[in-house]
């Protein structure tokens, strides 16, 4: 996986425009996965009105060999009711380093393709130890 341009296929595009163009009350998700080495995302599946919570399955579904893109579009109940599109891009603890670090370079390029964007989030698999005694 090279640091060029980020493109998709045209499922991944269809879910993209799904998901930008949703202006319901429900969560709706689609996880994108990078296609083999290459900088192109593919469709990996789809959360949405008829599963319930849609955020926790589409979380459940990242796999944690992968950096995986999760695309959302949530309801901001709490101030303006209007939908806001959320990008998670999940970094899988067992992703080779090589690929972990070119998906870093490309979050401005991702960020671009499924713009609007209203809140960005890297995130990772980090076990909790089992020993941890502090508080929150």
């Amino acid at each position: 996986m090279s640091i060029a341009a980020v493109s998709c296929d045209l499922a991944a595009e269809e879910a993209i425009n799904r998901i930008r163009n949703y202006s319901g009350s429900a969560t709706v998700c689609c996880v994108l996965s990078y296609n083999r080495d290459t900088n192109r995302l593919s469709f990996s599946e789809f959360f949405g009105e008829d599963t319930q919570p849609a955020l926790e399955w589409a979380l459940s579904a990242l796999n944690y060999s992968n950096v995986q893109y999760l695309f959302c579009s949530v309801s901001d109940s709490l101030n303006t009711g209007l939908s806001k599109k959320v990008l998670i891009q999940w970094i899988g603890e067992s992703a080779p380093e090589s690929v972990k670090a070119t998906a870093l370079q490309h979050l401005p390029s991702v960020s671009r393709l499924l713009q609007p964007i209203h809140l960005n989030v890297t995130a990772r698999y980090q076990p909790v130890s089992k020993s941890f005694k502090g508080s929150f």
